[in-house]
């Protein structure tokens, strides 16, 4: 998430900086207009979406979507692109003000030449082989058991297979697994107050 913040600092958020400085000209059809919606729109929200996407596979929470670290490389993709394609949009001969141009050239080349993405790909790599698979989900693996039962009884036997495995922890002599509430919470609803 370090690397995610650094790419902020150097890059975004002084594009977005300038977007909301200059949200008078982003209304219109000029391609400069153009260009304040894109900074505002993809290249931000492409930036958000590798950001997010890597807290999701970091937080690995039981009953999330979990995305995966090639989920985190195709949105690292994506934002180096969108990145590229305002670089070229804002090119000399294009419509827009000079600090604009010079802000966006000055983005990419600092992200190029710290080689963000190449850096952000070697830390991906790392997660990759520390984490080759990711964990079960242990909501999935109830709902994977009583999957065969009709709809009203999966809760109800979903209930009993928790219980059951709280007794055999207890048998054990074990303190529960911390995702035991969990899947007390999912199958046997909140504790009554």
């Amino acid at each position: 998430m370090d690397h995610i913040e650094t790419g902020w600092r150097v890059a975004v958020r002084e594009l977005q900086r300038w977007v909301e400085a200059n949200r008078e000209h982003e209304r219109g059809r000029s391609d400069y207009a153009h260009l304040l919606s894109y900074v505002d729109g993809e290249l931000r929200d492409a930036f958000r979406r590798v950001a997010g996407t890597l807290a999701d596979v970091a937080l690995s929470w039981p009953g999330w979507e979990r995305a995966s670290v090639d989920d985190v490389a195709d949105q690292v993709d994506t934002f180096v692109r969108n990145l590229a394609v305002l670089r070229l949009a804002s090119a000399p001969g294009a419509a827009v003000p000079e600090p604009f141009r010079a802000l966006v050239h000055r983005a990419a080349e600092t992200l190029e030449s710290s080689d963000w993405s190449g850096r952000m790909y070697g830390i991906l790599d790392q997660l990759r082989t520390l984490a080759p698979e990711p964990p079960l989900d242990p909501r999935w693996a109830v709902e994977l058991l009583v999957g065969g039962l009709p709809e009203e009884q999966r809760r109800h036997a979903g209930g009993f297979l928790v219980l059951d495995l709280e007794g055999i922890y207890a048998a054990a002599g074990k303190p529960w697994p911390e995702w035991m509430g969990v899947l007390k919470h999912q199958f046997l609803g909140p504790k009554p107050r």
